[in-house]
């Protein structure tokens, strides 16, 4: 072929190509509007989306966390979010307790729960003196549940001061008890009562106080939530039986279970 004749067939070849070009519809590479049939869904841009199920897999040990999110009203000051969890952690965990051990369904209610704030802990009695039976009193593995259904070991604990024959507790080994304990997140310290009855529980990050009544080795809901504004958040029948409870913002936004 002549340089002649190439030149040519490039020349061809390029006149092709642009008369390709100009008769391909230009509105196939545009959007005619933009609107709710072809805008992204983002987070907080003039509303929200309902969000509902989210799933996370650790691949390390191959455990399964779901959450199934609840629409709820933000209030002014404490807001809680509220959803459905799943935990496969929690199905079964060991439990030793006096020289044996067990498997028991874990947390608060097991592998299903809510994911509202709350506290559960272990009630029992050391065995200082195997010839009369005498015991201590101790509460401990106290764990704290945030708002969005995650754990916190608040590393404390509490132990009685005499025995049940009236033997010190601290001069047999055990105790003393431990009043205040935290974790990167979240920091517990008992009122100082004895035995304490009611737990503060601080978040370190947003400066929320929960505070919740009572020690009984089960599961125990806040009497009352407040931001670091003073802005406080009720409950009602935060027991540790169940059944139906509610909280109540500050406008008198109301969230509810039954």
């Amino acid at each position: 072929m002549s340089r002649f004749d190439l030149i040519v067939s490039l020349s061809r070849a390029l006149a092709l190509a642009c008369i390709s070009a100009l008769t391909i519809p230009v509105a196939q590479a545009q959007e005619l509007s933009v609107g709710d049939d072809t805008s992204t869904p983002i987070q907080g841009l003039g509303h929200d989306y309902k969000h509902l199920l989210n799933e996370t897999v650790n691949p390390e040990n191959g455990s399964v966390s779901l959450r199934l999110r609840m629409p709820s009203a933000k209030g002014r000051g404490p807001s809680l979010p509220f959803s459905i969890n799943y935990n496969s952690n929690l199905t079964n965990v060991l439990n030793p307790q006096n020289g044996s051990t067990t498997w028991i369904p874990g947390g608060a209610f097991g592998a299903w729960g809510y994911s509202v704030p709350g506290e559960t802990n272990v009630v029992g009695e050391w065995l200082i003196n195997p010839n009369d039976g005498e015991t201590c009193a101790y509460s401990s593995n106290f764990v704290f549940q945030d708002p969005i259904g995650g754990p916190h070991d608040l590393d404390i604990y509490w132990v009685g001061t005499t025995g049940s024959h009236g033997t010190s507790c601290s001069s047999s080994g055990v105790g003393p008890t431990k009043w205040q304990g935290q974790d990167d997140f979240y920091e517990g310290a008992f009122t100082p009562n004895t035995p304490p009855d009611q737990i503060q529980v601080l978040g370190m990050e947003d400066g929320t106080y929960y505070s919740i009544g009572g020690v009984t080795g089960l599961w125990d809901m806040p009497s009352a939530i407040e931001d670091r504004n003073g802005n406080q958040m009720t409950v009602s029948n935060p027991e540790p039986s169940g059944g139906a409870f509610s909280f109540t913002d500050p406008l008198a936004a109301r969230g509810a279970c039954d």
